[in-house]
């Protein structure tokens, strides 16, 4: 089978676009004849880079026209789509599906659904415009606080839904979690048209037995993160906080936080992955409906166990008193006392350590993981060719 794996990556290289990497490389390793086509936000610089790429986030024909060339010179069975926003457009989906070939999208985020992409408005949950008028995400500017902006990427959202009604056979549509997919099912996507993936790694091998008395972060600097919290939490705490990640709010996190924090800002993924590996436990403190964040499948397959907050698409991710403990978000004192219980019991964090990794091997392995995108490819191409 051939695939044409389509994806525009971020200015900030992010999680999707490791996920691009990775399964295409895994593809090609299972057998597949796998070819990449990338878009890049580069020139999206100023005001008029802004308003060039604003112009075109539904329909760009310069992405269409040169994916067109792709898809004629390689001749792929299937195209699996990552992330189209903004400079490759849901129009690329169109040229695909308008021809008769599968097209594949993986659901990494909201932004179908929520102008701003993670069903979040002021620090919390927001759910305003699923299954309702999109007003509230243009009114509120929910788009980098534009509300122009934001009833582009409505609009957007809008000609995608008008685009898999007309091509829905010829459309597969990719969820990471079962929660991701209830909230697009609650705006109306049906809900056998999503089916639910989560995603895959190669398998870093385990940590070591012994682990150092330090819980560690690992991720951007924002306020949606809850990274707050977590140093509010760590007060009192008899072990180390460390924090690998940079963004916006490093130099307020900075100034907030107590002795036992250590930021150790941007590192390359393979002293990520060796921090994680020591470390008696993963913290993820999100305040918004995360998809699959790759750092928690790392510390899974590590035997590292994940504190989490009890929110969206973590709650389903990690198993509470198995795999990890779920807390409330915001809340510092459930998080200092969850964070003190792991560092004092190492025999309970090395068992649920070990219960993460054998969830990895049951669930997200490369074997695992490239069986059910396989799967997932058949039926897609069975859609198109079943009268």
């Amino acid at each position: 089978m051939k695939i044409l794996i389509a994806h525009n990556t971020y200015q900030q290289r992010g999680g999707e676009d490791i996920v691009f990497e990775q399964e295409s490389a895994m593809l090609a390793t299972a057998g597949y004849d796998v070819r990449r086509f990338m878009v890049r936000n580069d020139h999206i610089h100023g005001l008029a880079g802004k308003i060039a790429a604003a112009r075109s986030v539904i329909v760009n024909k310069a992405s269409v026209a040169a994916l067109r060339a792709e898809v004629d010179a390689f001749r792929p069975d299937i195209v699996h789509f990552h992330n189209f926003f903004p400079t490759l457009s849901p129009a690329a989906v169109a040229e695909v599906a308008g021809r008769g070939i599968p097209a594949v999208l993986t659901l990494h985020n909201y932004r179908l659904i929520c102008a701003g992409g993670m069903l979040l408005r002021a620090g919390k949950p927001c759910e305003d415009c699923v299954a309702h008028s999109r007003w509230p995400g243009v009114i509120h500017g929910c788009y980098r606080g534009s509300p122009v902006g934001s009833a582009l990427v409505v609009g957007m959202g809008m000609y995608f839904r008008r685009l898999l009604e007309r091509h829905h056979r010829a459309i597969t549509l990719i969820a990471l979690t079962e929660f991701a997919k209830s909230r697009f099912v609650a705006d109306g996507y049906l809900p056998e048209r999503i089916n639910v993936r989560g995603n895959t790694i190669a398998d870093p091998g385990t940590g070591v037995r012994d682990r150092e008395s330090r819980i560690v972060y690992v991720g951007r600097l924002s306020p949606e993160k809850g990274v707050d919290t977590l140093l509010n939490a760590a007060r009192g705490v008899d072990g180390t906080i460390e924090i690998i990640g940079d963004g916006p709010e490093r130099a307020r996190l900075e100034a907030m936080a107590g002795p036992n924090v250590v930021f150790r800002g941007q590192l390359p993924s393979p002293d990520v992955l060796e921090r994680v590996k020591s470390a008696t436990s993963l913290a993820v403190p999100s305040r918004w409906y995360e998809g699959f964040p790759m750092v928690v499948l790392e510390a899974m397959a590590t035997g590292t166990p994940v504190l989490a907050s009890r929110i969206g698409s973590l709650a389903e991710i990690v198993g509470h008193e198995q795999t990890g403990l779920l807390l409330p978000p915001d809340d510092a004192t459930a998080w200092h006392d969850a964070m003190v219980n792991v560092l004092r019991s190492p025999s309970i964090a090395e068992t649920m350590g070990a219960n993460a990794r054998a969830r990895f091997l049951e669930k997200h392995s490369v074997e695992i993981g490239m069986k059910s995108l396989g799967e997932i490819y058949a039926r897609a191409c069975e859609k198109l060719t079943t009268t």
